[in-house]
């Protein structure tokens, strides 16, 4: 501070301690002058208590509200939020500007110090391991978290935590009873009882830790600090010593650092050096330095790693007495502010308070008396720019935080507040707070505050607010303060009104205040409501401005005047507007609020008829009033009409009474109504009478029986001249035998009890089963089919109701829900399947089940008595092999005879049988894939061997041939012909055409063949036809199959033949001679079929 400034501010330490009384008397005010500082606009708004097993160790700025950081025991209270039964330890409770508790978040550890940034505030909180650093964002939800334990895994000491929106920085030491602790990689305490200070950085976006910078071999003294190496000698110096706490202050490009050398009732100290909290050294150019109560500063630019340091320190200085005293930084940061407690023993000597080092010395000397007294010091980051502020009687305690822009001291003290011997803010012997705001070493206001929730304990600024935590010693309570922008005495966060100075409170919260007599105030002040017409404030339901009770019509917005009082509304332009303002009146319909004698809604100047309420206005002039709900109302107001019957005063043409629009014959006077709408009236009386008044279809009945003339309407007469009761095929003709069918369709006219035979089979229909087949009447199993085997759909099983048909003729039913069911529909040798396997049980059918119990296995084709189906139960394992030899029955000579490694079982192993599955070979001489026992040319010379053995040449040698006697050399080429050649080219050519001929046509023949059985008329004709494609089978001409067809096809045509001739026989009982012609079963025995 400038020399001027000092001069007067020793002055006025020197005049105070003058005119002091002793300690053990009461102090009195000093005269000082009264310049008092500007005050600031800042007034108390709301208390928060916090009480329970809780207890708030800090306050700190967090988005737009505050973080109560507290340590509980499993219980407590803030505010109105309360939680029980929780595990003991720590909470982050985020208090809004107006008191009201928004959430809290669990700490993972006991908290120890907090640190703000812009994005949010990190935690650092003590475990049974070491600690636990915990980012909190602005809405107080954790967002990172990470744990750093020692290799002892026992609690750390905290010393120091700053943090930015990238980084969080903190110092450590760790415990020394512990032996040697090692953190991070690094040895924490060192030999011979020396300690190391670490500073961590924590990557917030990395969450990852790193060592940041150590200061070490350091060992606390009685009265300071010494360093030296592992064995070497130790000085004193100035610097952090590990019995205390130091602060640090990070920004996005330097961290700054504040080393307490002094802490615990350590007095003072001399040393020639400084090491900063970041390990950095220095010396002052001015030899040894006694100190006392000191903080050591430094500045290192992160982005380089490097350190400004000029052993740059404040404190006493050279202060000889020896006396105890205490410097506590309250904040480091952009602005800050230490707490200096004097001495309470010894003498009242002055000791001078100055920043110091070595490039400069001493600075900014304070000279301080400080027996039973303190001091604030406020200032700059380092306090390189600073001032002093005492009192006239006892500063208490202080609390301190900072924003880049201003620094706020609260200070608990009486008597008043003055800096460099002028006042700051005034007082006498009560306690108060007064809350300094600074900037470096210029005061801008101060505020202030009563102590009856006690005295500060920590303060927060935040959004034109701050909170200030007080502790009475029974009771934590959170003050927050805000700006009183229009001088009413109450802050914005309590003023409903922050820029009307004549309101402040609006308790309904309906925009107008409480406080009356103003153009703003609230004629309603209980109830919220609108209204600035009739009382201001008030309830407005329709939103017309007018409040309810000033308002002819609460619920209509576009009315809210009735002079007349009738109900109708003043305003022209509203709702059912009056239109008769000046006269009471009940008229609604032409026009509203006038007379209406009649109440009929109706003006009585614009009722046709104002003394009859049911009718007003007669549009037709008629007579009869358009109401038709009226007396005499008119049915056809807009048409001038003379109907009186039904309908009044409507159009009626024939005068018969009756309007047109009723009349259903308008122009017949003596008819009107024609209930059934077939144009024949209703009046007995009138002309045209309907006989059938509710049959449209009828009208007249000339013979008198019942039933109309219209033969096509409802019951027509079948017989209109003729009277007749028939009902059942025709109606109204003569039923002679009374069973309601007329004589002309009763197939039984004297039989009453009978009369109908559709099919004309002779059984009268109710006792034929069959009314419509004359082929069939009888069902005896009553299942749908005829008993009569020769009639359309016949039952081949008459006597059994579950079965009907038999497609293949085996005796068993195709209804799979019948009794005998056939399982095999279309194969006539199989019907069981007990293994439901798809093969027939028959042994001798087709697809016979070697298995007929086991649904796994159908096949043995090797007769082995075990099933083809690998997959089944007992398969084959050797499939196709009767003889399980090895070899396939396919390809096995002997199948029924085991020849393990001799398949031909000629004698000759397989591995020296060249031909190993044929027995008559087992060797080839000339390699051509032949045996010798079949090669007829052994040697491939081209000569047979019986040729060479006849002609005396050595059928093995190729070299030996007998003379050809007999070949043809095809012409142009080199080809010779033999005579097996020429054999084979006249006979095996033709026969090739024979039989591909045969191949290509057998289709065409089939289907002439099938034609020839189907035209024939004799079963003689038949026979001959099978003899012809039988001997087109052996020609080849016809493939088996379609001679199976052609058989299957001749069979059924025999029986329909066979059928023919016996009905024939039963209608022709005459005896006649009948040709021998064999049964179905000679025959096919004859064939061989």
């Amino acid at each position: 501070m400038k020399s001027r400034w000092l001069v007067s501010f020793v002055l006025f330490i020197f005049i105070a301690q003058a005119t002091s009384p002793m300690a053990e008397t009461a102090l009195q005010d000093a005269p000082i002058g009264m310049q008092i500082a500007a005050q600031s606009t800042w007034v108390w708004d709301v208390n928060v208590e916090v009480s329970g097993g809780a207890e708030a160790l800090d306050v700190a700025s967090l988005g737009n509200g505050y973080a109560l950081i507290v340590s509980h025991d499993g219980e407590g209270t803030v505010g109105n939020h309360t939680w029980t039964n929780e595990n003991a330890g720590g909470k982050v409770v985020i208090v809004e500007h107006d008191g009201t508790i928004r959430s809290d978040t669990n700490l993972a550890g006991e908290p120890v110090m907090q640190a703000v940034h812009a994005d949010g505030l990190v935690i650092l909180a003590h475990t049974s391991t070491g600690i636990m650093l915990e980012a909190i964002d602005t809405l107080g939800v954790r967002d990172e978290m990470i744990g750093i334990a020692s290799s002892v895994s026992s609690s750390l000491n905290v010393h120091a935590l700053t943090a930015t929106q990238d980084s969080a920085f903190f110092t450590v030491s760790c415990p020394t009873d512990q032996g040697l602790v090692r953190l991070s990689g690094i040895d924490c305490t060192l030999a011979n009882g020396r300690q190391r200070m670490i500073t961590m950085q924590w990557d917030l976006q990395a969450n990852t830790t790193s060592i940041e910078a150590t200061a070490e071999w350091l060992t606390p003294l009685s009265n300071g600090l010494e360093i030296g190496g592992e064995n070497g000698v130790m000085t004193e110096v100035l610097g952090p010593n590990p019995d205390c706490t130091h602060a640090l202050h990070a920004t996005s490009t330097t961290l700054f650092s504040a080393a307490n050398a002094h802490c615990g009732e350590r007095d003072h100290n001399t040393a020639s050096n400084a090491i900063s909290l970041l390990g950095t050294t220095a010396a002052w150019s001015t030899g040894e330095v006694e100190a006392s109560a000191a903080h050591i500063y430094a500045a290192r630019d992160l982005s380089s790693g490097v350190d400004a340091f000029d052993a740059q320190w404040n404190g006493f200085k050279d202060c000889s007495i020896g006396l105890l005293a205490d410097a506590s930084l309250r904040v480091f940061s952009h602005q800050s502010a230490m707490l200096v407690e004097g001495w309470n023993t010894g003498g009242n000597s002055p000791c001078d308070f100055v920043s110091f080092n070595a490039t400069s010395g001493a600075s900014n000397t304070v000279e301080f008396s400080g027996l039973n007294t303190n001091m604030v010091v406020l200032g700059s980051t380092d306090f390189s720019s600073s001032f002093a502020v005492t009192s006239t009687r006892e500063i208490l305690s202080m609390a301190a935080t900072s924003t880049p822009g201003v620094g706020f001291a609260a200070v608990c003290h009486t008597g008043t507040l003055a800096s460099s011997g002028q006042a700051l803010v005034s007082g006498g012997q009560s306690e108060q707070i007064s809350i300094i705001a600074w900037h470096q070493d210029n005061v801008n206001n101060v505020t202030t505050h009563d102590v009856n929730a006690g005295c500060p304990q920590a303060i927060a600024t935040n959004a034109g607010s701050f909170a200030l935590l007080q502790n009475d010693g029974a009771l934590q309570t959170l003050s927050i303060f805000s700006d009183d922008y229009d001088g009413d005495g109450f802050g914005e966060t309590q003023d409903a009104f922050p820029t009307d100075r004549n309101q402040w409170s609006d308790q309904d919260a309906d925009g107008f205040g409480d406080n009356g007599g103003f153009a703003t105030s609230d004629d309603c002040p209980y109830t919220p409501g609108n209204s600035t017409s009739g009382r201001q404030g008030c309830g407005d339901i329709d939103g017309d401005a007018w409040a309810d009770d000033s308002d002819a019509f609460p619920h209509d917005a576009t009315q809210w005047a009735d002079e007349d009082g009738d109900g109708f509304g003043d305003e022209s332009t509203g709702n059912f507007a009056d239109d008769c303002q000046d006269v009471a009146g009940t008229s609604n319909r032409d026009a509203y609020g006038c007379p209406d004698n009649d109440f009929d809604g109706f003006s009585n100047t614009g009722d046709a008829y104002p003394n009859d309420p049911s009718q007003w206005a007669d549009s037709d002039g008629d007579g009869y009033g358009d109401n038709p709900s009226g007396i005499e109302g008119d049915n056809c107001p807009m048409t001038s009409g003379n109907s009186t019957e039904g309908l009044l005063g409507c159009v009626d043409m024939d005068g018969d009474g009756y309007a047109d629009l009723v009349d259903n014959l308008p122009n017949e006077i003596t008819q009107w109504n024609d209930l059934d709408g077939d144009g024949y009236g209703d009046n007995s009386l009138g002309v045209d009478y309907d006989e059938f008044r509710f049959d449209p279809t009828q009208s007249s009945d000339l013979d008198g029986d019942g039933y109309g003339d219209n033969i096509g309407g409802t019951r027509g007469d079948a017989c209109m001249t003729v009277p007749g009761n028939s009902t059942e095929d025709r109606f109204g003709c003569i039923d002679s035998d009374g069973d309601g069918w007329s004589d002309a369709g009763d197939g039984f006219p004297a039989d009453k009890l009978r009369w109908l035979d559709t099919d004309n089979d002779g059984y009268e229909d109710s006792a034929d089963a069959f009314p419509y087949d004359p082929s069939q009447h009888l069902d005896s199993d009553g299942d749908g089919f005829g008993d009569n085997s020769f009639g359309s759909n016949a039952d081949r099983f008459p006597m059994d109701d579950s079965q009907w048909y038999d497609i293949d003729g085996d005796g068993y039913g195709d209804n799979p829900a019948g009794n005998k069911y056939d399982a095999f529909l279309a194969e006539p040798s199989q019907w069981s399947d007990i293994d439901n396997d798809g093969c027939g049980d028959n042994p001798f059918g087709r697809n016979a089940d070697a298995f007929p119990n086991d649904a796994t296995q159908c096949k043995d084709e090797d007769g082995d008595g075990y099933g083809d189906n690998q997959s089944g139960n007992n398969p084959d394992p050797s499939l196709f092999d009767r003889d399980n030899d090895g070899y396939n029955d396919s390809i096995d000579v002997l199948p029924d005879y085991a020849s393990p490694g001799d398949l031909d079982g000629d004698k000759t192993p397989d591995a020296d049988d060249a031909f190993p599955d044929d027995p008559l070979e087992q060797k080839d001489y000339d390699d051509d894939g032949i045996g010798d026992y079949t090669d007829p040319d052994d040697d491939n010379d081209g000569f047979l061997d019986d040729a060479e053995r006849n002609a005396g040449t050595d059928p093995y040698d190729s070299d030996s041939k007998p003379i050809d006697s007999f070949e043809i050399i095809v012409p142009g080429t080199q080809i010779g012909l033999g005579a097996w050649d020429l054999i084979g080219i006249l006979v095996g050519v033709p026969l090739s055409l024979w039989i591909g001929l045969g191949i290509v046509t057998r289709g065409g023949r089939a289907k002439r063949f099938e034609a020839s059985l189907k035209a024939a008329t004799q079963r003689d004709e038949l026979e001959e036809i099978a003899s012809a494609y039988e001997r087109s089978v052996m020609l080849r001409m016809l493939g088996p199959h379609q001679a199976i067809r052609l058989e299957r096809l001749r069979t059924e045509l025999d029986d329909v033949l066979e059928q023919a001739i016996h009905e024939q026989r039963q209608q022709t009982p005459v005896a006649k001679t009948i040709p021998n012609v064999p049964s179905d079963v000679a025959y096919e025995q004859q064939q061989g079929w």
